[in-house]
């Protein structure tokens, strides 16, 4: 720990308490991500979404919302998480259950585009041709380049 040692260029005082401080931001960095919306999210729950995502790329449906919702249980609110169990329980062939779900990661982060652009793709399918273009809409409006609703 620096405190009141001379330096090159004068003095850096730094304090046990500053010192305690910036060891406790980078050990937070250690457990902690950042979603896309820039809340923070334990890694734990971002190491199960990634597996989840992992099985969603391999088709393993089942597998994929068993992770998601895991990453849940470690942090309720973590609306990338929401996002891909929709994804996944769509996939499964679930569309009901998967704009709920869509819905829920709006609720927590209403600026998530691709929520609002995954939840137009479950309408569309649905036949819900209006309210999928809506959503699309919004999508756009939170993000004017997202591939998904172009």
């Amino acid at each position: 720990m620096f405190h009141n040692r001379r330096v090159k260029y004068g003095y850096a005082r730094v304090s046990c308490t500053t010192s305690l401080a910036v060891a406790l931001v980078l050990w937070s960095g250690l457990l902690f991500s950042r979603t896309d919306a820039g809340q923070r999210v334990p890694h734990e729950a971002t190491k199960l979404n990634q597996r989840g995502l992992d099985h969603l790329d391999k088709k393993e449906y089942d597998q994929a919302i068993a992770s998601f919702r895991e990453a849940l249980q470690v942090h309720p609110e973590y609306p990338e998480a929401l996002d891909d169990l929709g994804k996944a329980v769509d996939a499964a062939g679930k569309d009901s259950e998967a704009i709920a779900e869509f819905d829920e990661a709006i609720k927590i982060a209403p600026e998530n585009a691709a929520a609002y652009a995954d939840k137009g793709l479950a309408l569309y399918n649905q036949g819900k041709y209006e309210e999928a273009a809506a959503s699309y809409r919004q999508a756009i409006e939170h993000h004017k380049h997202l591939p998904l609703v172009y």
